[in-house]
């Protein structure tokens, strides 16, 4: 991206010159005992690595014990778009028992999809109802197929919790070489972002069905891979097991931990494009050869392609500045130092007419003065006008993210006032 000013041809550079300051990461050092495993073991003793949230030293005992057999639910990893055709991963429940489908509030804001007003009351075990006053269209694709569909989806905050309820050993079920699966992680705990129920869950079965033996797992042939489901066998704890663990936190984290306590900190509400553009900050900042640091623009991608031809309505806007000017011999002479002042900082360079266009897309930014008689300082500011609408309808300021606010907010402000002798 390259913005050019028609006056006498100059190149702004697509960069922003800011201040920047990066905190230290910390990291804790957790000092863990060994724990004791009985004779009858292979080894008298073993390490155990164990994380505690605080300071704790404890003993506990574990005995020999059977843990229930579990029933493996139908999850995929599908495929979800969002409104700019983007590809966002999901891990989808397929339930024929529901009669809805039914989206996280997580992933409703990811996708950033058109939200639908519709009060839906959603009963579940024990007459328990949850309310969804939302839905949207979401399009779902396959990663081992073409499939494409739509699903209309409520949205809940939650939908349920982790699947499977504990990690499960898959390497002792033996799944057929070539098969491929659906969620290839389907063993291990994790989340459910969408539910896929009844009204298109039949959509969803192909021809192949495999047992893979007794409690072990029913493999079920979809759109989106084999679903794996059914109840697998119990697993047999084969020996009590005492251990001790002591955790010590240094001076330095304790003391961190106290002023975290009381000092007034504020949970971020970034939404995602404010995110974007934090993260585009830390992959993009660097320090010229002054010292100064560099960073370039957010640029919504869906967008900067689409800019189009500025550089007629530019040069118009020019001429009808110059004719102005040219009426105000004082103003135009407080125009022309500031830009020449622009030219020796190098924020811009002058191209020349014969430069070969570029292969990346140019906007030309009309300015224009804004006198300001009583100010001490500078009386004429110029303002460039990156509002400006090409030919296709879009400019330069709708091209571009839009970051949080950076400073502080109000609440945190005038608790300190209350908190604090001094402010």
């Amino acid at each position: 991206m390259r913005m050019v000013y028609p006056g006498s041809w100059m190149l702004i550079n697509s960069a922003a010159i800011i201040p920047a300051s990066t905190p230290g990461n910390q990291t804790r050092n957790l000092v863990q005992s060994s724990s004791h495993i009985p004779s009858g073991s292979s080894a008298e003793t073993q390490s155990h690595k164990v994380t505690v949230p605080s300071l704790v030293s404890t003993s506990f005992v574990g005995c020999s014990r059977s843990i229930p057999a579990t029933v493996l639910l139908q999850t995929a990893i599908v495929k979800t778009f969002d409104s700019y055709e983007n590809i966002h991963w999901a891990r989808a429940l397929l339930d024929p028992a529901s009669q809805l489908s039914l989206i996280t509030e997580n992933l409703a804001q990811k996708l950033q999809l058109r939200r639908q007003f519709c009060h839906q009351e959603i009963g579940g075990v024990g007459n328990s109802v949850v309310v969804s006053n939302h839905a949207v269209i979401v399009q779902l694709g396959s990663h081992c197929s073409d499939f494409v569909s739509e699903a209309r989806c409520h949205i809940l905050k939650r939908i349920t919790r982790e699947l499977p309820i504990r990690c499960l050993t898959s390497s002792l079920w033996k799944i057929p070489a070539g098969i491929v699966l659906a969620d290839p992680q389907f063993h291990k705990p994790s989340a459910i972002d969408l539910l896929i129920g009844m009204e298109m869950y039949y959509d969803l079965l192909l021809e192949g069905f495999m047992k893979l033996g007794p409690e072990k797992p029913i493999l079920q042939k979809t759109v989106f891979g084999w679903v794996a489901s059914g109840k697998v066998g119990m697993i047999q704890s084969p020996t009590p097991m005492v251990a001790h663990i002591t955790h010590f936190e240094s001076l330095d984290d304790q003391i961190r931990h106290f002023w975290d306590i009381e000092s007034c900190w504020l949970n971020s509400t970034n939404s995602l494009e404010e995110t974007a553009c934090e993260n585009n900050f830390a992959a993009t900042i660097s320090r010229d050869h002054s010292g100064r640091y560099v960073v370039t623009l957010p640029k919504r991608a869906s967008l900067i392609n689409q800019l189009g031809n500025s550089k007629q309505i530019a040069m118009r806007r020019f001429s009808a500045l110059e004719r102005r000017l040219d009426g105000n011999p004082e103003q135009k002479s407080a125009y022309s130092e500031f830009i020449n002042e622009y030219y020796r900082l190098k924020h811009m360079r002058e191209i020349d007419d014969d430069e070969p266009s570029p292969n990346f897309k140019t906007y030309y930014l009309p300015h224009h003065g804004v006198e300001k008689v009583d100010s001490t300082t500078t009386k004429l500011r110029v303002v460039f006008d990156a509002s400006c609408k090409t030919d296709s309808g879009i400019s330069l300021n709708q091209a571009l993210m839009v970051g949080p606010v950076v400073q502080d907010d109000l609440l945190a402000i005038i608790l300190r006032f209350r908190m604090h002798r001094f402010v």
